[in-house]
């Protein structure tokens, strides 16, 4: 510890201004000792002289300076543990320091504590230099590092496609190729050996997929996803679900099965894709015992799957029974797609459903598919809709609606709000002929303002 205090003087020394190190210590009587060769006028002059420099804060800037800045450095320490530190320096000077190093390093000591703040600023500036000084020492680890793991996983991804596209075809038999695969149980080296099959597996097709499967178990990575699956981080586990849908689609079910209902959306999305791949006989039954909320872009991956591996449509009435409104609202959507209209009955029955998105999406069936016989059900349930759904049921009577409807759509222009005015006018004008009649007539009063809804839905920009 003194060795260390011992070497703070020392840089003490270098920063403190020569100004103060060729000032005289500020004596004042509480520290004064008598000293033999004076005599009692002096003495009591100079205590005199002494209490009145110490009081005054304004004769003397330089010193007042030092007498608030000692006792500041005194409440900090302490007083007793002040005075015993410096003991402990003025001895450690005086018992390993050399005779023409002693004497400037005592009265640095002495300087030192008469402007503690010294103290305070060396320390300030020792410590942002060991602060850079650590980053810097890091930022360079971690780039080398970085660097290092990069070149190491070029080198081996480009020995192991080497090595795999010789097996597959056929420069190489399979035991050539299992010698020839270096640190292939090193968890890094597994991950690019996953990496590799993956993309062999998207863009090699015909008899390459077994191959590649083959090659996934028989490397012993299939336990690897497996362990992935089972971990407790969640994007692991979505890792996991991806590499067994993938290289290993036969196996893989049993995994994911557990996971269409997980509470992790991430996780619960991928099982939920990776099952319509693995069932392609029947791709939607998981949404039966669907109990989590089934999202939009779930929703859109299954459909494009659907499109993509060109999937056997089921019939999506049976699900419109779920308990799920997530479930019940894309069923509705997929009957509408898929123009399944031998469900219109249950469609129609699916109006009475408290949830206002289920009843939007039965009306924009009722709409698409042009389910006459659901028209007078909309118009009756028109006032106990709410502003979206009769938006909606004014669009589908443009349809299939006829002159019986032409009382309906004139009493809406009549008393709706101006968007529903708006639709009401256009579904009169593209009804039929009998329609547009119908708003010439309306046009003769000139207090409805029709000239403007007119222009509004004949703008082909409209």
């Amino acid at each position: 510890m003194l060795h260390t205090l011992a070497v703070f003087c020392v840089i003490t020394m270098v920063f403190l201004p020569h100004e103060a190190l060729a000032q005289e210590p500020v004596i004042r009587n509480d520290y004064y000792e008598i000293s033999p060769d004076k005599n009692p006028d002096s003495l009591k002059a100079s205590q005199n002289t002494g209490t009145t420099k110490a009081n005054s804060f304004s004769g003397i800037p330089g010193k007042s300076s030092s007498y608030k800045s000692e006792h500041l450095f005194q409440r900090i320490l302490g007083i007793n543990n002040l005075k015993l530190l410096k003991k402990d320096l003025t001895e450690y000077g005086n018992n390993h320091l050399p005779p023409f190093m002693r004497r400037v390093f005592l009265e640095i000591v002495h300087k030192s504590f008469t402007y503690p703040i010294v103290f305070l600023i060396i320390t300030l500036i020792l410590v942002l230099l060991i602060n850079s000084i650590t980053v810097i020492i890091i930022l360079r680890y971690t780039n080398h590092q970085k660097n290092r793991r990069e070149r190491y996983i070029n080198i081996y991804q480009t020995r192991y496609e080497e090595v795999l596209s010789g097996y597959l075809f056929h420069d190489i038999d399979w035991n050539t190729a299992f010698i020839l695969i270096k640190k292939k149980k090193k968890l890094l080296n597994r991950r690019i050996l996953i990496s590799v099959l993956s993309n062999f597996q998207e863009n090699l097709r015909g008899d390459f997929d077994s191959q590649i499967q083959e090659i996934f178990i028989n490397l012993g990575l299939q336990s690897y996803a497996v362990k992935l699956i089972k971990s407790s981080i969640y994007y692991k586990k979505v890792s996991g679900i991806r590499q067994l849908t993938l290289l290993n689609p036969k196996g893989a079910y049993h995994f994911i099965e557990p996971y269409l209902n997980n509470s992790n959306n991430l996780v619960r999305a991928e099982a939920q894709a990776s099952y319509i791949v693995l069932r392609p006989e029947d791709p939607f039954c998981f949404l039966k015992d669907l109990t989590r909320p089934f999202n939009r872009w779930t929703q859109l991956t299954a459909f494009n799957l659907y499109r993509s591996y060109q999937l056997k449509v089921p019939s999506f009435v049976q699900y419109l029974k779920s308990e799920n409104i997530n479930v019940r609202n894309f069923s509705l959507v997929m009957i509408t797609y898929f123009q399944q209209v031998e469900n219109s009955p249950v469609i129609l029955k699916m109006l009475e459903s408290p949830q206002e998105t289920t009843r939007f999406h039965c009306i924009r069936a009722i709409n698409d598919l042009l389910l006459y016989e659901g028209r007078e059900l909309i118009k009756s349930r028109y006032p106990f809709e709410t502003r979206k759904n009769q938006i909606e049921i004014i669009k589908t009577l443009r349809n299939i609606g006829n002159q019986e409807d032409f009382d309906f759509l004139e009493n809406i222009f009549l008393t709706g709000s101006v968007t529903a005015r708006t639709e009401a006018c256009r579904s009169l004008y593209f009804i039929s002929d009998e329609g547009h009649q119908r708003l010439i007539k309306m046009k003769e009063n000139t207090d409805l303002n029709l000239e403007q809804y007119l222009a509004h839905i004949t703008d082909p920009r409209n």
